[in-house]
């Protein structure tokens, strides 16, 4: 789908120049989303409304507003909270799991030192190395 190839054309662009953390925590991962249709299935899977909105896939092209996958590390396929972070900022605008719970206290804490060592390594200049 053009979609599909646009978003992924797009990413890896973005992706090649953030100095992404490769950091798991205890038992928890980031996963990027790759194509347009992986935020469709987030938000399927999750039942919310990061597959359905436009505006959630074109920020993340853009890079201003970009959804992040939070995973557990033994189940990385499958779905478990999705966030939306102000890349400005690297401030969290919305993290939720399934039907728009908020995630437990200890999800949310990965999410923060994840964005954390983000903004770190962004404040060093560094990049991520394909």
């Amino acid at each position: 789908e053009a979609a599909d190839r646009l978003f992924a054309m797009k990413v890896k662009e973005i992706y090649a120049n953030m100095p992404l953390p490769d950091k798991e925590w205890k038992k928890y991962c980031v996963v990027l989303p790759q194509l347009r249709s992986d935020l469709i299935r987030e938000g399927s899977s999750l039942n919310h409304c990061v597959g359905t909105q436009e505006r959630y896939y074109k920020n993340h092209m853009a890079g201003t507003k970009m959804i992040f996958f939070l995973r557990r590390i033994e189940k990385r396929e499958k779905p478990f909270v999705t966030m939306e972070v102000d890349m400005k900022t690297l401030r969290i605008l919305q993290i939720y799991g399934f039907g728009d719970k908020p995630p437990e206290p200890e999800v949310r804490r990965f999410a923060e030192s994840w964005l954390k060592e983000l903004g770190n390594a962004t404040k060093k200049g560094q990049r991520k190395t394909a």
